[in-house]
């Protein structure tokens, strides 16, 4: 059994810790002369993304700057979002309104010229192939016949 004092425990733990860092120390350098990751070559640097950079942007600023910039963020999108649903609206009211208004007219006129043509129809019947040149249609148009 070992019968150190507490002293000497004490005493013989910083010199492990120092022993530690020093090992750790000594492996940096190692890494460092091989070209590892630790060293400050900037071509062994990882690059930064956009959002780091961003980050790092935003620690530039003091926070009423970006408190300010995010409530005009905030309020730019709800303006959009709701000139996005106003607008949706009128035309909605815009089309089904023209469709009703107009759709009764359009079926009128339709029916006005089917009976036109109707009565045309029923006319050439009652006075024959020839009613044409009675009519006043021009010669010119008709066929002539062998």
């Amino acid at each position: 059994m070992s019968t150190a004092s507490p002293s000497a425990r004490q005493s013989r733990q910083p010199s492990q810790q120092q022993s530690r860092q020093q090992s750790r120390q000594q492996s940096r350098l190692q890494s460092q002369a091989q070209g590892g990751a630790d060293s400050d070559n900037p071509e062994d640097d990882k690059p930064e993304t956009i959002c780091e950079r961003l980050e790092g942007l935003l620690e530039m600023f003091p926070p009423a700057v970006i408190d300010c910039i995010c409530s005009a963020k905030e309020n730019t999108l709800n303006g959009v979002r709701c000139a996005y649903s106003c607008a949706r609206t009128a035309i909605w009211i815009m089309f089904s309104s023209s469709i009703i208004l107009i759709s009764p007219v359009i079926f009128e006129v339709e029916r006005v010229q089917m009976e036109e043509m109707q009565k045309s129809q029923h006319k050439q019947l009652l006075l024959g192939p020839n009613s044409a040149i009675s009519a006043g249609v021009p010669p010119s148009i008709l066929p002539l016949k062998n």
